[in-house]
């Protein structure tokens, strides 16, 4: 069975977000009574902003306007129980969506939606581990009359560019990245059904050296996307190349692993297998990643979401397991079906 229900609503211009529950089978959605909670309600959710363009006639507001939904999230972005009673959540709901859900207008009178992505595995102590998630409409009406219809870049597939900012930021001051670290695309393609093969070309890949002012010597390039489990709360894998202080670099792939105490504070990138792997040492210079399927879910169809390319600068080794790095650069996300 699957129902749908509105069950968080945020305020914004002219438009309201929710998160639309839809029950598993064998999952009945119930509603506690306790105050600020919902820690009762299973299932899998979905961000969806709600709009109106009569929401106000003549300058009055309408008494029954009629709204408009979208899903922005292409998979659902959490798994299970909520809570919304912040530092007090004793009633067993999941308090890692938090209040990230929002939505604001943009310049041209678009949506821009930011939410709590948790797909992944990374619950700890009944909490999700959330990644902070946005997007932008790029297409159908502006809530400005005079725009009409939004435009903006097609959702991207198979491949990606870089973003034309890279930079260090960190105690008020930002420091441009060094051109080892500026990503100008990230793509991924199937060779055979048992593998997947990323490449990232960067700017300039002669020398693997990070400088000690872009937070960390220990540099890693990587590539994450997320594969949707519908009857839990997904994955995120990720297939990096490290150098530390511009050594020989190593190859790995994995699942995401987070640093915790009482929950989970910081998602971090540990290496779980060796792969094949090479670079070039040229400028601009491509790194290629052969992970095998097996690895990262062992699904050859699956269809890997959010692929991301980025840079980071760390002060330790990803093997070490609780290095908080430093994002530098990253790609626009794109997705990739086999």
């Amino acid at each position: 069975m699957k129902a749908r229900t509105a069950v968080h609503l945020y305020l914004g211009v002219e438009q309201l977000g929710y998160l639309g529950h839809l029950s598993c089978l064998g999952r009945e959605p119930r509603l506690s009574t306790a105050r600020g909670t919902l820690g009762h309600l299973r299932g899998l959710r979905h961000g969806e902003p709600a709009k109106s363009l009569n929401a106000v006639v003549k300058g009055l507001p309408n008494p029954s306007p009629s709204f408009t939904t979208t899903q922005v999230s292409e998979i659902s972005n959490h798994d299970g129980a909520i809570c919304t009673m912040g530092i007090g959540c004793t009633t067993g709901g999941d308090r890692g969506l938090l209040d990230f859900l929002s939505v604001t207008v943009g310049l041209q009178g678009e949506a821009n939606v930011v939410w709590a992505d948790a797909v992944n595995q990374n619950v700890v102590d009944g909490t999700s581990s959330a990644l902070i998630a946005f997007n932008r409409q790029t297409a159908g009406a502006s809530l400005y009359a005079n725009v009409g219809q939004v435009s903006g870049l097609a959702p991207a597939s198979g491949s990606a560019s870089g973003s034309p900012d890279a930079f260090y930021s960190a105690d008020g001051t930002t420091t441009a990245a060094s051109t080892n670290l500026v990503i100008q695309s990230t793509s991924v393609t199937m060779p055979d059904s048992k593998h997947y093969r990323f490449s990232i070309t960067v700017q300039d890949l002669s020398t693997l050296a990070a400088s000690a002012t872009l937070g960390g010597t220990d540099a890693v390039w990587l590539v994450r996307w997320e594969v949707p489990d519908p009857n839990g709360a997904g994955h995120t894998y990720f297939a990096a190349m490290e150098s530390d202080g511009g050594a020989a670099p190593s190859f790995f792939d994995g699942e995401t692993s987070s640093i915790n105490t009482t929950h989970g504070k910081f998602l971090t990138y540990p290496p779980a297998h060796t792969i094949q792997a090479s670079y070039l040492a040229t400028s601009p210079g491509t790194i290629t990643l052969t992970v095998p399927v097996a690895d990262v879910g062992g699904n050859s169809k699956a269809t890997l979401y959010s692929i991301t390319g980025l840079t980071v600068t760390q002060g330790t080794a990803s093997s070490i397991g609780d290095t908080i790095f430093n994002q530098i650069d990253a790609t626009r996300p794109f997705d990739f079906t086999p």
